[in-house]
């Protein structure tokens, strides 16, 4: 029989196709998932201590406009470091993935990534290896070096193509704390 959750059904029955890729998609999330909490076990023998500072929305949008409001390709998104989901996603994301701004509300980041990236970009956004943006918050060689040096690349998607297919886009990552 073929099983698609109610969501995740086109009209009419799901094909065998549909649901297979559907299966195989939910494998590797569960894989990539595995690997990250792995992850997190093993650093968590090996404690740091990471004073880890708040921001407003208000602090984080004025912030990120000065570094993306002149280029159309970028975006920011602040994003939970206890529940992963998005707190804050700048408004050029809205013509990056021609899609509105609520498709990521109430999201956790990590549900618009390959699922192969997942684990990437859980070891690339540990804590205890994010740089302070107030330390790498500059337009000087430093601060490019800092970018260079702590940013990652990882396929990110909002939607389907034609064929129904989750398209992904490369996108260049840089963390901060």
């Amino acid at each position: 029989k073929v099983h698609l959750p109610a969501d995740k059904k086109a009209k009419g029955k799901a094909s065998t196709l549909a649901t297979l890729k559907y299966a195989l998609r939910s494998v590797k999330q569960v894989k990539a998932n595995e690997e990250y909490y792995q992850l997190l076990m093993s650093s968590e023998s090996q404690p740091c201590s990471v004073d880890v500072p708040s921001y407003t929305m208000e602090q984080v949008d004025g912030v990120t406009s000065e570094y993306i409001g002149k280029n159309a390709d970028m975006f920011a998104a602040a994003v939970s470091l206890v529940s992963g989901k998005i707190m804050y996603i700048s408004s050029q994301v809205t013509s990056i993935f021609h899609c509105k701004q609520d498709a990521f509300s109430d999201a956790k980041f990590v549900e618009f990534l390959a699922p192969h990236d997942v684990s990437v970009f859980h070891s690339s956004t540990a804590p205890c290896r994010l740089p302070s943006w107030s330390v790498c918050g500059g337009v000087d060689s430093f601060t490019q070096e800092c970018m260079e040096e702590k940013s990652f690349f990882c396929r990110v998607s909002v939607g389907r193509n034609h064929e129904d297919e989750i398209c992904y886009q490369p996108f260049r990552m840089t963390p901060y704390l």
